[in-house]
């Protein structure tokens, strides 16, 4: 038999701190965690993905992922802006974004019929935050100047599981 005194001490309260993976490879997919890039509040959809590791954005507003130029920018599995890569680039907001997939997907001939041509495109697929598919999504900006000069820019949009909804101006 041996027998323990209790002897307690309290300690500090201890912090764990981890860094959220910026990247994963799943099968034939790139996903990027959204969490683990630090953007000022306000940003767009284009400086997150600036900053994903092989990753580039030219001038002309034309994404590569590792060489290859995404085609088309999609929402939950959905097409966003029928393949107009640089509207949803400059307007989608990155707080809405949880995950970026990029991979590449049949062309959209051989979806529909069944033959394979060969074709391939370079896809985003955005995952949307949870509680992001519940209300509306609005941000409105303003400014004036002297001389007359002002801006202006309004951005609404509604995602649904069966319906995209955006009106930008």
């Amino acid at each position: 038999t041996v027998t323990l005194l209790e002897d307690a001490k309290l300690m500090d309260a201890a912090e764990v701190t981890a860094r959220a993976a910026q990247v994963a490879m799943k099968e034939d997919t790139f996903v990027y965690n959204s969490s683990a890039y630090r953007l000022p509040e306000g940003s767009n959809l284009e400086e997150l993905v600036r900053k994903l590791p092989g990753a580039e954005v030219e001038d002309d507003g034309t994404i590569k992922i590792n060489g290859k130029t995404v085609k088309k920018i999609m929402v939950g599995g959905k097409e966003f802006f029928n393949n107009d890569t640089k509207m949803a680039m400059k307007n989608l907001p990155t707080k809405m974004v949880d995950k970026i997939k990029s991979y590449d997907r049949k062309s959209d001939y051989s979806r529909i019929t069944g033959i394979d041509d060969g074709e391939e495109e370079t896809v985003l697929d955005l995952t949307v935050k949870k509680g992001m598919k519940e209300g509306w999504l609005v941000d409105l900006e303003g400014g004036y100047g002297t001389k007359g000069r002002y801006t202006g820019k309004i951005n609404v949009m509604r995602i649904l599981d069966n319906l995209q909804f955006a009106v930008f101006g």
